[in-house]
């Protein structure tokens, strides 16, 4: 168990600047600056190299506190902590790949995750950007989507199509460096600067950052041309559809858990000002004093939330125990897409339930838990949909 605790000041002052971020559209740069210096984005890493040896149950459990004080936020920081965790895992098995980005998070690199393609169902199992064959490594062309903390990361971890060779037609995956932010001030690149740090090739992020929700991720789409990925920062190579991969296993189950956990953070928050309006006492067209947390009503639509966001936070520190635990399960990846979508239906129920019992004022472009509606609605978008969860389950039946 890690022994990583969030100073109580820092989450204040990330809560304080989360409507201003929202409001202006604005990457949340104080924010990931204040977590690097708090160390929180190495904690994943083996004491001996700085870390906290945090295990998968409590970085759960940490960006859920991270997520109540802002989400968007949290979720930037989440990709991080994924390939992080990612890290842990594999030197956890002893398996070897990931050495160099275990270093480089423990040394104060930020990471980010760009594996999400536009229009690739299969997300992990397959791959429309190319990888061409160079003497030492690849050249990487394609487009990844939603590439959170794009003004800051510094190592990219990607996939690929490999396009020629003895590989040709398996995925590659890899890291991407773009310079070093490790012992230097945090700063932010410019939507136009995407380049600034590769050693060769280029990145563009076309379009406008303009979401309804979670809008201080900054979670560009990042298109590579030829940019290259050494031998050296290569993690593994497998065949297209081949979940047995250590590495493949690692990214959805550490991705699964943890984009699970910004969610419950959301329901945490949205239940908090929910029981705070229930028992704030209001005042009758009859003069009668009365708390809303009386009215059947109400009462029933907290409870029910309430039991929603318990049964979810369960299943995610289930399986995330588990995980850390090595335990075999017959069906995991079905087991960590239905957590993660138990996870943020229950979420978008809790914050839609708050709204109700809270009256008018929740209405309010400028309240919080106008916020928490907008932002909650971004866990719908993230891997494992409905459609691919569905696949897996007829999957089952087929296999049965």
């Amino acid at each position: 168990m890690s022994d990583f605790q969030f100073d109580p000041a820092v989450l204040t002052e990330i809560a304080d600047r989360a409507a201003g971020y929202d409001l202006a559209n604005e990457f949340c740069l104080a924010d990931i600056a204040a977590l690097r210096e708090s160390g929180y984005l190495r904690t994943a890493a083996p004491t001996s190299l700085g870390g906290s040896a945090t295990t998968l149950l409590a970085q759960t459990r940490l960006q859920r506190q991270l997520a109540a004080a802002s989400p968007a936020t949290a979720l930037a920081a989440n990709m991080h902590q994924v390939w992080a965790q990612i890290t842990a895992w594999l030197n956890n098995r002893e398996i070897a790949g990931a050495d160099g980005l275990l270093a480089d998070i423990a040394a104060g690199e930020i990471a980010a995750f760009g594996i999400s393609e536009p229009g690739n169902e299969a997300v992990l199992l397959d791959s429309k950007t190319t990888a061409e064959p160079t003497d030492d490594g690849y050249l990487i062309s394609g487009t990844k989507i939603f590439t959170t903390l794009s003004p800051v990361w510094s190592r990219l971890g990607v996939h690929a199509k490999i396009t020629s060779g003895p590989d040709k037609g398996k995925l590659v995956f890899g890291v991407i460096r773009r310079g070093d932010t490790a012992g230097k001030e945090l700063s932010a690149r410019g939507q136009e600067a995407g380049s600034d740090g590769l050693a060769g090739g280029s990145i563009t992020h076309p379009g406008e950052w303009n979401t309804l929700g979670m809008r201080a991720t900054h979670s560009y789409t990042t298109e590579l041309h030829d940019v290259p990925l050494k031998n050296s920062d290569v993690i593994t190579v497998c065949e297209p559809g081949d979940g047995a991969n250590p590495l493949v296993f690692a990214i959805f189950t550490n991705f699964s858990l943890l984009t699970a956990s910004v969610y419950l953070g959301v329901a945490d928050r949205a239940l908090e000002l929910a029981a705070a309006s229930l028992n704030r006492s209001r005042v009758t067209m009859a003069g009668e004093t009365v708390l809303p947390l009386d009215n059947p009503t109400l009462q029933t639509r907290f409870v029910e939330a309430q039991l929603a966001h318990r049964a979810a936070v369960n299943s995610v520190e289930l399986l995330a125990a588990e995980s850390d635990a090595q335990a075999a399960r017959p069906a995991w990846f079905v087991d960590l897409a239905a957590a993660k979508n138990q996870a943020v239906a229950s979420a978008q129920h809790a914050v839609t339930a708050a709204i109700a019992v809270s009256g008018a004022a929740a209405y309010r472009a400028d309240s919080e838990l106008s916020r928490l509606y907008r932002d909650v609605l971004a866990g719908s978008f993230h891997p494992s949909s409905l459609a691919s969860l569905g696949n897996m389950v007829a999957g089952l039946a087929r296999d049965s």
